[in-house]
């Protein structure tokens, strides 16, 4: 990932603002449909942060996550990474799949493979909505999930796709939670 200048002029940090803020709403379209439940978005809000700000935020006591990282190809290369909380992340996969187990009795390999499902529905909806808004081709490679079960995993996909040290991320810093705030 090539490093890029964090100090944008307030028209381009709108314009971010606007791709992330369409993004977000077709990712959120995508969710509900997929749980079951009518989601809500918060107002996107631009971070810029480097590999080590994000591995410190998910390190945090209260800031158990799980991480799921896809590469964006194309006209535009890019990199998605989405980070929930793990009992947002379990609840989530609930309502995916209300019949199956609890999730205390999920096994990890299951859980992996339906946080992929979901990853890549958010990632997916949210690049598509972008490429279409901005008239651009995408193809994607979902990288990876990194969760409980791999505590580095978020910092070693963060690593394995940076090109140099220091790099800096922008992320878009969205909330997705349902009408009734179950995540």
């Amino acid at each position: 990932m090539a490093s890029w200048n964090p100090e944008l002029s307030e028209e381009q940090t709108d314009s971010l603002k606007e791709v992330g803020n369409i993004g977000a709403g077709h990712a959120a379209s995508e969710l509900a449909e997929l749980i079951g439940r009518k989601c809500v978005v918060s107002i996107p809000e631009l971070v810029c942060m480097d590999a080590a700000g994000i591995a410190q935020f998910v390190r945090s006591p209260d800031a158990i996550v799980v991480a799921l990282h896809m590469n964006m190809l194309g006209d535009i290369p890019a990199e998605m990474l989405v980070l929930t909380r793990l009992a947002h992340a379990q609840r989530m996969l609930d309502y995916m799949s209300p019949t199956s187990a609890p999730n205390a009795q999920r096994n990890l390999e299951a859980f992996q493979l339906a946080l992929r499902q979901l990853g890549e529905v958010l990632t997916r909806s949210f690049a598509d909505a972008i490429s279409q808004f901005l008239g651009t081709s995408a193809r994607y490679a979902f990288a990876d999930a990194a969760g409980p079960g791999n505590p580095n995993g978020v910092t070693a996909l963060l690593g394995s796709s940076s090109d140099e040290a220091g790099d800096s991320y922008l992320a878009v810093k969205a909330d997705f939670f349902d009408v009734d705030k179950t995540f």
